[in-house]
């Protein structure tokens, strides 16, 4: 047993890490859905000189990639390795109350994710 809040709240620290949500039930490994702060992102990729017209081009840039890998990998020191996120997507759009992905408290609606990014999360298994 993995509590996903316990992951999600040492994630979410990294100031480019806007909103994570994590995926281990029934499970080899835990994996996460993370959307980055946009903002910290792209001065990141300024500064770093990646050059990008959109917010989306950068999830899938291999230095951005491997920015997020280090950091999560960073901030995980304190877990356990079963605990510790092995995979991870970068999502373009935030979890929200309009597109149904948060409650009216803005706790994530885990099965309505799950359900939305079923493709994704399979692709990280």
């Amino acid at each position: 047993y993995i509590s996903p809040q316990k992951i999600e709240t040492l994630l979410g620290q990294d100031p480019l890490i806007e909103q994570v949500v994590t995926i281990g039930d029934n499970r080899k490994y835990v994996a996460a859905l993370v959307v980055p702060a946009t903002e910290a992102l792209q001065v990141f990729a300024r500064e770093n000189g990646i050059s990008f017209n959109e917010t989306a081009e950068l999830l899938e840039n291999e230095q951005v990639l491997a920015l997020y890998k280090s950091r999560i990998d960073d901030l995980q020191n304190v877990l356990a390795e079963h605990e510790k996120v092995k995979q991870f997507a970068l999502l373009n759009k935030p979890f929200s109350i309009e597109n149904n992905t948060l409650t009216s408290t803005l706790k994530t609606k885990r099965r309505v994710i799950y359900k939305l990014y079923d493709d994704l999360i399979e692709g990280l298994y």
